[in-house]
């Protein structure tokens, strides 16, 4: 099954599948990023490496779906006729922005250092 972009933004189930995806995306690439910087303390085995993989992967799909109420609920109450409307698109791209920045930016700890660690690594 193949989903098009502009196939999930006509349905409110896709925008909520975008999102959940979005932001196991974004921590799945976080956790790799960062299982490479401590590549010395981390002791590589097979169990190792499927425990850190599906216990990361339940952690992040329960931060998505935790995410992801808000904007559910919202889909949930609003009426189709204005789901429909051409502004609504507006205040949706506003949606997505306040729960991604929220839930990445409220879990850095202060004097977090690491975009120039990444960057490092990337460049």
């Amino acid at each position: 099954m193949v989903f098009h972009l502009a196939q999930l933004k006509r349905d409110r189930r896709g925008l909520v599948l975008l999102l959940t995806l979005l932001l196991v995306i974004i921590s799945l690439a976080t956790r790799i990023v960062l299982t490479t910087i401590a590549v010395s303390e981390v002791d590589f085995s097979f169990m190792n490496d499927l425990e850190i993989v599906f216990i990361g992967l339940f952690y992040d799909v329960v931060n998505a779906v935790y995410f992801s109420l808000p904007l559910v609920l919202y889909l949930w109450l609003m009426p189709h006729r204005v789901y429909r409307k051409a502004w609504h698109v507006y205040v949706l791209y506003g949606w997505f922005y306040i729960l991604v920045f929220f839930c990445y930016s409220i879990r850095l700890p202060n004097g977090f250092s690491g975009i120039n660690s990444i960057l490092g690594l990337i460049l």
